[in-house]
């Protein structure tokens, strides 16, 4: 009996010894740096995902096309544009990373060629997401709100049919994208709250957060249950997803490992050679052209029609 009772003391000695342990700072740092090398070696032993594309709106592209579209953020119709030619391609899910909360007032801007008001531009952005029929968008969970002022109510959230689920995080206020988009076109929304580790670090997503009753997943993950079917009850909200690096962000040659664009690539063509095209994005999105073309010389060029162009997409 004294065994059997010595036994106990000690297994929940160690047990307690060990949960101490665990919440050290020492000992959570060191298991994140442990977490960050295994990473590494998994990383240089595989090959990332070939399926997964991602279109960068980096600095470079911000400043090349600031002399069409001007600084960001960027009208609303140069999304549409983004949106609609991802779209051609017809991929499964596009998860796009970037708020509309608030609806553009201005009166009027200049847009390439054309002067267009905030509200075409807008509605722009509406009738690509519309057409796409795949688009995930994003939501504003990380706001904390001001102290000592009475914040403007937020728009209610669409509950998107995830199982409720207490563990989840409780976010006072979540923003959804504005209702044009976020009820009549987009296929669903993720929330970007991302908590950094104590050594600044990004491990970890909530794959939920909860405002109120409804649920909201990560972008990532509603992008991957929309393009994937993946069944909205297997996912989880009691513990954060980890952060798997399939690859390193550079290779040897300084490329990334991974289908990647970039968004200048896509609105901006700087020299045109034989065999190349120009103003496809206004056929594909029925928006105002962004930018004109010019001939240094002599030179041969095909127009194609809108309904021929169409045609061409469907059977091809």
């Amino acid at each position: 009996m004294r065994r059997i009772t010595a036994g106990l003391a000690i297994g929940l000695a160690a047990g307690v010894l060990a949960l101490v342990i665990a919440h050290r700072p020492l000992f959570v740092t060191g298991e994140s740096k442990l977490y960050d090398w295994r990473m590494r070696v998994a990383a240089k032993s595989g090959q990332p995902r070939g399926d997964i594309a991602l279109v960068e709106i980096n600095e470079t592209s911000l400043r090349d096309l600031e002399p069409f579209v001007g600084r960001w953020q960027w009208p609303r119709i140069t999304h549409a544009a983004i949106i609609g030619f991802i779209a051609a391609g017809r991929p499964k899910a596009i998860a796009y990373d970037v708020l509309f909360l608030e609806a553009d007032t201005r009166l009027s801007f200049q847009y390439g060629e054309h002067v267009i008001s905030g509200d075409e531009s807008d509605g722009a952005l509406g009738r690509a997401i519309q057409r796409a029929g795949n688009v995930v968008l994003l939501a504003d969970a990380s706001y904390e709100g001001v102290t000592g002022t009475a914040a403007q109510a937020p728009r209610p959230l669409v509950d998107a049919g995830y199982p409720f689920d207490a563990a989840a995080e409780a976010r006072e206020i979540v923003t959804p994208p504005l209702d044009a988009y976020a009820a009549a076109a987009a296929r669903a929304i993720g929330h970007n709250r991302l908590v950094l580790d104590s050594d600044g670090v990004a491990r970890r997503i909530a794959p939920l957060v909860r405002a109120g009753d409804v649920m909201l997943p990560a972008l990532g993950v509603a992008a991957a249950v929309e393009g994937a079917g993946l069944d909205k009850s297997s996912i989880r909200a009691d513990r954060p997803l980890q952060i798997r690096f399939e690859g390193p962000p550079l290779d040897a040659d300084g490329r990334r490992p991974y289908p990647s664009y970039e968004a200048r690539h896509i609105l901006l063509a700087a020299d045109l050679g034989p065999g190349d095209c120009f103003g496809e994005m206004s056929l594909v999105t029925g928006e105002p052209r962004a930018a004109s073309v010019a001939a240094r010389g002599d030179c041969l060029a095909i127009e194609i029609p809108a309904d021929a162009f169409a045609e061409l997409a469907r059977v091809n």
